[in-house]
């Protein structure tokens, strides 16, 4: 699967179809320039997952993050 969004709200939309596809055991890999965004798209997507994406932070200094959901496993924000 692949996503051009040009604006945050382009983003949301693609947060949103990328989070209806996600199975409990989904790795989804976001590739990027600093800057590109690809923060913002992991808080869209743990919102759509239930999780607050207000604790979704960029793991560039901390490698790996994990964020709890209302239910289901948790999400694992690693820093590639």
């Amino acid at each position: 699967m692949k996503f051009i969004a040009a604006t945050e709200a382009e983003s949301e939309a693609a947060a949103r179809e990328i989070a209806r596809t996600l199975t409990a055991d989904a790795v989804v890999h976001l590739v990027g320039d600093l800057g590109a965004g690809k923060t913002f798209l992991a808080r869209a997507i743990a919102a759509e997952l239930g999780a607050n994406p207000l604790d979704v932070a960029s793991p560039s200094f901390a490698i790996v993050h994990e964020y709890p959901r209302r239910s289901g496993p948790p999400i694992i924000h690693i820093d590639g």
